[in-house]
């Protein structure tokens, strides 16, 4: 097992050259700060009572979330889960396009089965490209534009998304479905 620390200690290794541009949110780091580094300290993202060997819900980190999101200017909402699904969908698309125009896969359908073979993406709905490009126009460009604006410096090149257009590199592996 390892704690939240690990990944912490990364964290801070890169910090000095991280783009200061890049969505950064300081919770995890918060709760290390705080001593609360998983299950081995009794506390992380969840309490661990006594050592018990399922965590539980803490209020302490709801207030810790509610401070972050107020200095960021955060306002929550509610998502409901068909958003979350397209939005993970976009946020896949994108990646797979980068994959895609690198030459990495040949196919759109290569990532496909690079995912639903080798990452459990669900085989019954083709992949995560298939399952994008079953949406419409309109939800392809609404989770494209969430993701954009989510963050817009790691996902600039999702601009167009955002204006209505779809963007080149996914024009260019949605077409590639059909190769």
């Amino acid at each position: 097992m390892s704690g939240l620390d690990i990944a912490w200690s990364r964290r801070k290794r890169l910090a000095p050259t991280r783009d200061p541009r890049l969505r950064y949110v300081p919770v995890a780091d918060r709760l290390c700060e705080t001593g609360r580094l998983g299950k081995k300290t009794g506390a992380g993202w969840y309490a661990y009572p006594d050592g018990a060997r399922r965590g539980a819900e803490d209020p302490v980190v709801a207030e810790l979330i509610e401070r972050c999101r107020a200095e960021a200017g955060v306002t929550p909402r509610t998502v409901d889960s068909a958003e979350i699904q397209r939005r993970v969908l976009g946020a896949m698309v994108a990646g797979a396009t980068a994959v895609f125009d690198s030459g990495v896969a040949e196919r759109a359908g290569d990532i496909d089965v690079a995912l639903t073979e080798g990452f459990a993406f669900p085989k019954h709905l083709g992949g995560p490209v298939r399952a994008f490009s079953r949406l419409t126009r309109d939800d392809q460009l609404s989770a494209l534009a969430g993701v954009h604006s989510s963050d817009p410096v790691a996902y600039a090149s999702l601009a167009d998304a955002s204006v209505g257009a779809m963007p080149a590199p996914v024009e260019r592996l949605l077409k590639g479905l059909v190769k």
